[in-house]
């Protein structure tokens, strides 16, 4: 089976993307950074946010001041720094906070559109935008005060009123990884994710140091973000696992650098027949191809709208571990949150023997791995599809 659009894995590949993330579908999976739009708005607010990060330490929103592309920046009693009073009418903001959105987000080349521009409360205007690339949309929203001078990002808090009941105050439970002679390792991934791609890359070092001593097997999240082409990747790596498991890790250490499904089967000496016959095998045992085709199972974007294809193969484990996103790292049946460098992922995987062996002594590269296709380091990100 050849994988489809080899133009765009190819650039995806030369564009290595390290801070961008795409969104986890609403609704029915929780939200959380990927590679896509969603981590670039994430991204973009974080890096200006800096100067006024001390309120959102405080109660959850980020403040950003100064913001420049003809926001006019008004004192306490709403004056320039002329002494004249600017006044900028509900139009004029609306183009301002437009031409300062597209400004930011040009360098990613996406398309900026306000959504809707309507007043908050006597001091904000709310902003609902809607950022498009490549297919892919992502809406997104944020606050400005009326006098042009500043944009929140987050929760707006009456400081009038109580502060909104938390729901929970108690501390995240350290869970243990039960220990075994043999840990059983499972990582979720959507194959063309590119934080996927990440912990894989940084997965490969550790399956050559441990070899047959720990069962690591990659598994596929129940979902698809990136169309036929992460369809037909998922079913590709599920049948080498599955029939040809001593060619996975040279073919995985090949597509997670080359993107190219076909050139990696070749190299990898897979033989083609017996793949193929695993193909038509689980595509009729788990209805791929049926699921695809049914729109009316597909998960929901934010609009409402039939987005994201199931992936049946592994669906059952999804929902014993609550996967909801690419990647998720499971040892010995418990969730496990790990660095995507070789030597965290060997440390935690190594922490789940009865008796750790020799091989856990060799010190893997710290280096975390860099999201997508491609080598080289990371940046610090760690995102979600």
């Amino acid at each position: 089976m050849t994988t489809e659009n080899d133009a765009e894995r190819q650039e995806n590949k030369e564009e290595n993307k390290d801070d961008s993330s795409e969104e986890t579908p609403q609704g029915e999976v929780d939200e959380k950074n990927s590679n896509s739009l969603s981590g670039v708005l994430n991204a973009k607010i974080a890096a200006l946010a800096i100067v006024g990060v001390v309120i959102g330490i405080l109660i959850g929103q980020v403040v950003l001041p100064g913001l420049g592309v003809g926001l006019v920046a008004l004192d306490d009693e709403g004056n320039t720094g002329s002494g004249t009073v600017a006044v900028l009418s509900e139009s004029e903001l609306q183009a301002n906070v437009q031409g300062y959105l597209e400004e930011n987000f040009a360098q990613q080349e996406i398309v900026v559109e306000i959504t809707n521009f309507e007043e908050f409360n006597d001091e904000l205007y709310l902003v609902e935008f809607k950022l498009s690339k490549d297919g892919q949309d992502q809406v997104g929203g944020v606050y400005v005060t009326k006098n042009g001078n500043t944009m929140l990002s987050g929760q707006v808090i009456d400081l009038q009123a109580p502060i909104p009941e938390i729901q929970s105050q108690e501390q995240p439970q350290v869970v243990e990884v039960q220990k075994s002679d043999k840990p059983i390792v499972e990582v979720f991934v959507m194959s063309y994710c590119p934080y996927g791609l990440q912990m894989q890359k940084a997965l490969l070092p550790v399956m050559k140091l441990l070899g047959s001593k720990a069962d690591i097997e990659t598994k596929f999240v129940s979902y698809i973000m990136h169309d036929l082409p992460e369809i037909q990747e998922n079913t590709v790596q599920y049948c080498i696992q599955k029939e040809q498991a001593e060619k996975y890790f040279d073919y995985l250490n090949c597509f997670v650098i080359e993107g190219d499904s076909e050139a990696c089967l070749a190299s990898a000496g897979v033989n083609m027949e017996t793949f193929g016959n695993c193909v038509a095998v689980a595509d009729a045992e788990f209805g791929i191809t049926a699921a695809y085709e049914d729109k009316a199972s597909w998960l929901k974007d934010s609009l409402g709208e039939p987005r994201y294809p199931i992936y049946p193969v592994d669906l059952a484990l999804n929902q014993q571990y609550g996967v909801q996103g690419s990647p998720a790292f499971i040892i010995n049946g418990t969730v496990v949150n790990a660095g995507r460098s070789p030597e965290a992922v060997k440390l935690a995987i190594c922490d789940a023997f009865t008796e750790a062996p020799a091989e856990c002594s060799e010190v893997l590269s710290s280096t975390q791995a860099a999201p997508s296709f491609g080598s080289g380091a990371g940046d610090g990100s760690e995102g979600y599809c």
